[in-house]
Protein backbone atom coordinates (compact mmCIF):
# COMPACT_ATOMS: atom_id res chain seq x y z
CA UNK A 1 0.00 0.00 0.00
CA UNK A 2 1.22 3.21 -0.88
CA UNK A 3 -0.02 6.27 1.20
CA UNK A 4 0.41 10.04 0.50
CA UNK A 5 -0.55 12.05 3.72
CA UNK A 6 -3.47 10.28 4.88
CA UNK A 7 -4.78 9.26 1.68
CA UNK A 8 -4.35 5.97 -0.19
CA UNK A 9 -2.87 6.07 -3.52
CA UNK A 10 -3.27 3.81 -6.36
CA UNK A 11 -0.90 1.53 -7.66
CA UNK A 12 -0.39 1.54 -10.97
CA UNK A 13 2.87 0.14 -12.03
CA UNK A 14 5.70 -1.44 -10.51
CA UNK A 15 9.41 -0.55 -11.78
CA UNK A 16 12.18 -2.94 -10.51
CA UNK A 17 15.09 -1.31 -8.39
CA UNK A 18 17.54 -2.07 -10.80
CA UNK A 19 20.08 -0.10 -12.97
CA UNK A 20 19.79 3.43 -12.78
CA UNK A 21 16.96 2.92 -10.57
CA UNK A 22 18.65 0.60 -8.05
CA UNK A 23 19.87 4.07 -6.03
CA UNK A 24 18.68 3.48 -2.27
CA UNK A 25 18.18 6.56 0.33
CA UNK A 26 17.58 5.22 3.49
CA UNK A 27 17.37 7.29 6.82
CA UNK A 28 18.07 5.10 10.38
CA UNK A 29 15.65 6.77 12.91
CA UNK A 30 16.37 6.55 16.61
CA UNK A 31 14.33 7.53 19.03
CA UNK A 32 16.19 9.83 21.36
CA UNK A 33 14.02 8.98 24.36
CA UNK A 34 14.77 4.92 24.15
CA UNK A 35 17.08 3.10 26.79
CA UNK A 36 20.09 3.33 26.55
CA UNK A 37 20.50 0.09 26.63
CA UNK A 38 19.87 0.56 22.45
CA UNK A 39 23.48 1.22 22.89
CA UNK A 40 24.08 -2.65 23.06
CA UNK A 41 23.02 -2.71 19.40
CA UNK A 42 24.79 -0.04 17.86
CA UNK A 43 27.42 -2.12 16.18
CA UNK A 44 24.82 -3.92 14.68
CA UNK A 45 23.44 -0.69 13.11
CA UNK A 46 27.00 0.11 12.14
CA UNK A 47 27.32 -3.26 10.42
CA UNK A 48 23.80 -2.83 8.58
CA UNK A 49 25.10 0.63 7.44
CA UNK A 50 28.20 -0.58 6.03
CA UNK A 51 26.86 -3.62 4.48
CA UNK A 52 24.77 -1.27 1.84
CA UNK A 53 25.92 -1.31 -1.36
CA UNK A 54 27.63 1.33 -3.00
CA UNK A 55 25.12 3.16 -4.26
CA UNK A 56 22.93 3.94 -1.46
CA UNK A 57 22.90 6.35 0.36
CA UNK A 58 22.59 6.26 4.17
CA UNK A 59 20.98 9.12 6.66
CA UNK A 60 20.79 8.75 10.89
CA UNK A 61 18.30 10.96 12.20
CA UNK A 62 17.36 10.81 16.04
CA UNK A 63 13.58 11.84 17.29
CA UNK A 64 13.22 14.44 19.27
CA UNK A 65 9.78 15.86 20.73
CA UNK A 66 8.09 14.23 17.37
CA UNK A 67 10.94 15.95 15.12
CA UNK A 68 13.73 14.07 13.30
CA UNK A 69 17.57 15.88 14.19
CA UNK A 70 19.35 14.62 11.56
CA UNK A 71 22.98 13.62 12.66
CA UNK A 72 24.01 12.43 9.06
CA UNK A 73 22.71 13.49 5.84
CA UNK A 74 22.16 10.75 3.29
CA UNK A 75 25.76 9.96 2.11
CA UNK A 76 27.37 7.12 0.06
CA UNK A 77 30.33 7.41 2.48
CA UNK A 78 29.17 4.51 5.00
CA UNK A 79 31.71 5.04 7.47
CA UNK A 80 30.83 8.47 7.80
CA UNK A 81 27.16 7.63 8.37
CA UNK A 82 27.91 4.77 10.85
CA UNK A 83 30.26 7.33 13.23
CA UNK A 84 26.76 9.48 13.45
CA UNK A 85 25.40 6.75 15.64
CA UNK A 86 25.51 7.51 19.19
CA UNK A 87 23.85 6.42 22.31
CA UNK A 88 20.30 7.21 22.76
CA UNK A 89 19.67 10.42 25.67
CA UNK A 90 16.91 8.42 27.39
CA UNK A 91 15.06 11.07 28.88
CA UNK A 92 11.42 10.16 28.44
CA UNK A 93 8.97 12.57 29.36
CA UNK A 94 5.68 14.06 28.85
CA UNK A 95 6.70 15.03 25.56
CA UNK A 96 7.59 11.82 24.00
CA UNK A 97 8.90 11.34 20.89
CA UNK A 98 6.25 9.84 18.16
CA UNK A 99 6.01 9.60 14.91
CA UNK A 100 2.52 8.47 14.70
CA UNK A 101 -0.51 9.51 17.06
Amino acid sequence: MVHQGKDRDQVTDWTPAQGDRAALELFILIDDEANTSLGSQLEDIRQFINAQPPSAKIGVAYMQNGIARVAQAPTSDHPQAAKALRLPLGASGANASRIFH
